[in-house]
């Protein structure tokens, strides 16, 4: 009876047993879905721990189905496995680089090849090396399923990592840890993998299916305790290697702080140069900021833009084209391009620009044009500081060329002149200064809090998670500062360890399921010899059945302490007792305990029983005593089992011999007891008289002999017929009887002669003549013969015997015979002694 465990696990297996059965009428198209899924889902779960680009893995369970389903089904298992190898690789390639490409749709279809190729390969290998239905259940087998597995993973690892790295996908150098992770993910995958797999919807079913709970419970349980050790390690090895990337990233973080605090003092050194000179010349403004922009390269330009009303333009405009040919007030229009600027209360051109080289299209931009510039141009004047504007598009370099911001100060001249100083920052060159030593090591995104607007980002597509966030402030502005690390700091950084306990913990797992499948196979095998032997026990105890059945003797066997394990009908039939009722019943107590005569027989004494100590064969004739209580002559043969020396019980066979035995009796009844009268005839008598004359000389007490023939008897015999005479001498005999003692012996001789013996009289004599009146007393009532009374009489001759050694029983028959004569000479009811 399967228990609930098994039942569950058989539910949620019948999906994959009906597809992979070997006597499976299911179609391809569920064989393919069922592996696809099986395929994909697994390899999806094992690839969150691949390295970049995601390809290989510590361990890789779809390996394991492939393979297992190829040896299960054979070539059934191929579309499957290419299908799902091929879904799960272009995931891959998609979730690498975000979009599907040529390049990944061919790597996807390239790897799929190779597992397939794979698969074929292992499932005939294993095939030729194991045979299928496998029972796993020797050493050999599992010992040539463990070696062959590294060898067949050679396949798909050399394939498969031979076309990445054609297709440019991995880089040549790092080809051979590549190969070495995929090679061990695969193996591993199948050392792991291909027990579950059979678990499954391997064959022999019924051996497998006890497998869920000895082998795959415990394998499924050890890797679970294996994944949440990687996991933790993994847990532990990725914040190890994470601590020179924060500490990258604070320095990155306070460099940049730095660096916008620099660029706020340097604001502020124009801002004083503007507000305590009376008039601030080109030249002196060029020398001013020269060294400023040679030592910060990531400043765009430094401008001076005075405030100008309306009613100052013209002439504001005409001074400028003096140093700027062409110089007027302008703004962008839609499209982006610079034009006149429209009337306005006031404007702030920019009127002093360096360095001009590159920026020359800046001069006269009116920085209040747009209104987040105008909200910053109030802002910095209401509160008398340095503010960051919004991200901007630079017009410098080209429209939209790059981001960057301003830095704008409100400065009033010593003349009263009010104006604006501001600094044009370039965030790339900005940052891209600062990123010199981490280029590769970090990716860096910059975004302005308040905008909601990035202004720098270095982050691939793929956009992986922001590792540290750490937030910057720049005139009033605020700035968070994200950083992740890039795959580059991740393989120079990456550790082994998790990946180290991930194989050999999965090894361990593998030979753990080897050790399993041994120890099942083994109790599996004994199992099935068990079996095999209680069904041929059983037949050979129904063929004894059917053979016991069948005999005419009854048959019963008994353990070491005399109980009945085994009974046939003819056994029930003869002793009145069901099966069930002799069942463990002990056969001495319950049917043997008795001899013939109703004496109690003690097991101990008992001869059929002492061949369980003797263990010798006893044949010999007994009495049973059925059920009903009556007794059953049998004659019996008992035979003992020894084992090892040691008797374990007995077989008894016995048949009826009641029929032999009333022959028997008949016959001897015949030759020793007179057929008329029912006495013992002159055989019989002579014998008894030997005994007798043997038992008197023994004790040394006499004995007589009654010698007696009937008187007229021959008168009966003509009067009346044989049959009246036949009538007499049975009444003779009874009335000879009724005279003496149950221990006396009466006999018929012969005719009309008749002899009784006489044993332990204390005086013959006259004792003998006691028995000799009281016989002619009771043969003296009349006897009703053919509606006639007929008296009897008798002469009798008494001999005394015992007082002689010589004595024999013809010599006292001899002298009796003779008394006889002569009472009978003296008349009727004579008596005489010889």
């Amino acid at each position: 009876m399967q228990s609930l465990a098994e039942r569950v696990i058989d539910r949620f297996t019948l999906p994959a047993r009906q597809a992979f059965g070997a006597s499976s009428v299911w179609p391809m198209w569920l064989v393919t879905l069922v592996l696809i899924v099986a395929y994909a889902g697994t390899g999806k779960l094992c690839l969150l721990l691949a390295i970049s680009p995601g390809y290989a893995s510590a361990i890789f369970p779809p390996a394991g189905v492939a393979v297992g389903a190829a040896f299960i089904i054979g070539w059934r298992a191929y579309p499957g496995v290419f299908l799902g190898s091929t879904l799960l690789n272009l995931w891959v390639s998609y979730a690498e680089g975000g979009h599907h490409d040529v390049t990944g749709l061919l790597a996807a279809l390239l790897i799929a090849l190779s597992s397939t190729v794979q698969a074929a390969a292992g499932g005939w290998a294993l095939r030729k090396a194991i045979t299928y239905p496998a029972a796993f259940d020797n050493i050999r087998d599992v010992a040539r399923f463990q070696l062959l597995s590294p060898f067949i993973c050679l396949i798909s690892a050399t394939l498969s990592v031979a076309s990445l790295t054609a297709l440019g996908i991995i880089a040549p150098p790092r080809f051979g840890m590549h190969w070495l992770i995929w090679w061990v993910g695969d193996t591993l995958g199948v050392l792991v993998i291909l027990p579950l797999t059979l678990v499954v919807a391997g064959e022999p079913r019924a051996l497998w299916r006890r497998r869920a709970i000895t082998l795959a419970m415990p394998m499924a349980l050890a890797f679970s305790l294996l994944v949440v050790l990687y996991v933790n390690i993994s847990r532990w090895e990725h914040n190890d290697s994470l601590v020179e990337f924060r500490l990258q990233s604070q320095r990155l973080a306070d460099n940049v702080q730095s660096r916008l605090d620099e660029q706020e003092a340097l604001l502020e050194q124009i801002e004083r140069l503007f507000a305590n000179e009376d008039d601030v010349s080109p030249d002196t403004f060029y020398h001013f900021t020269r060294k400023a922009l040679q030592r910060f390269p990531m400043v765009q330009a430094i401008e001076w833009a005075p405030r100008i009303t309306a009613a100052e333009r013209n002439a504001f405009e005409t001074a400028q084209r003096r140093r700027i040919p062409g110089y007027q007030i302008r703004e962008r229009d839609a499209q982006g391009g610079l034009q006149r600027a429209g009337e306005r209360d006031y404007y702030y051109p920019v009127s002093y620009l360096e360095p001009l080289t590159g920026n020359r299209q800046a001069a006269g931009f009116d920085l209040a044009s747009s209104l987040s510039r105008r909200t910053a141009i109030v802002e910095t004047e209401r509160k008398g500081s340095i503010l960051a504007s919004a991200p901007v598009r630079l017009v410098q370099g080209g429209v939209g060329e790059q981001s960057g911001f301003l830095l704008l100060q409100s400065v009033t001249t010593r003349s009263g002149q009010q104006g604006l100083v501001l600094s044009v920052i370039k965030v790339n060159s900005f940052m891209a200064k600062l990123l010199t030593a981490n280029m590769d090591q970090l990716f860096v995104r910059m975004v302005d809090i308040g905008a909601r607007q990035t202004v720098y980002d270095s982050f691939p597509a793929t956009k992986p998670p922001v590792l540290l966030s750490q937030m910057l402030e720049l005139g009033g502005r605020h700035y968070r500062l994200e950083t992740a690390p890039s795959p580059a700091y991740r393989a120079r950084h990456s550790g082994w360890q998790s990946w180290v306990v991930l194989a050999a913990g999965t090894l361990g797992t593998g030979l753990l399921g080897a050790l399993l499948m041994l120890g099942t196979g083994h109790t599996a095998r004994v199992e099935l010899k068990v079996e095999q032997r209680t069904a041929e026990l059983r037949e050979s105890e129904a063929r004894v059945r059917e053979i016991t059945a069948a005999l005419g003797e009854g048959v019963y066997v008994i353990d070491r302490h005399g109980r009945i394990v085994f009974s046939n009908p003819e056994a029930h039939r003869l002793l009145g007792w069901s099966e069930r009722e002799l069942q463990n019943s002990d056969a001495h107590a319950l049917f043997h305990h008795r001899r013939a005569d109703s004496a109690q027989l003690s097991a101990d004494a008992c001869a059929m029983m002492s061949v369980l100590w003797t263990q010798q064969v006893y044949r010999g004739e007994e009495v049973f005593w059925r059920q009903d209580g009556r007794s059953l002559p049998v004659e019996v043969c008992a035979s003992p089992i020894v084992r090892g020396g040691q008797s374990e019980g007995a077989v008894i066979v016995f048949r009826d011999i009641s029929e032999r035995k009333a022959l028997e009796g008949k016959l001897r009844r015949q030759a020793f007891y007179d057929a008329l009268t029912e006495l013992p005839n002159r055989r019989y008598f002579m014998d008894c008289l030997q005994q007798a004359i043997l038992r008197a000389q023994r004790s040394q007490q006499s004995g007589a002999v009654l010698y007696m023939d009937m008187d007229g008897f021959k008168q009966i015999n003509d009067a009346f017929g044989h049959e009246a005479g036949d009538q007499v001498l049975r009444q003779f005999a009874l009335r000879l009887q009724e005279s003496v003692r149950k221990i006396d012996s009466v006999a018929r001789l012969g005719g009309d002669e008749f002899t009784i013996i006489l044993e332990g009289l204390a005086d013959p004599s006259t004792d003998a003549r006691e028995v000799a009146r009281k016989v002619i007393d009771n043969l003296s009532r009349p006897v009703l013969i053919a509606q006639q009374n007929v008296r009897m009489s008798t002469s009798i001759g008494i001999a005394v015997f015992g007082s002689s050694p010589d004595e024999s029983p013809d010599s006292v028959l001899s002298r009796a015979d003779m008394a006889m004569y002569r009472a009978k000479q003296s008349g009727k009811d004579g008596v005489a002694y010889s």
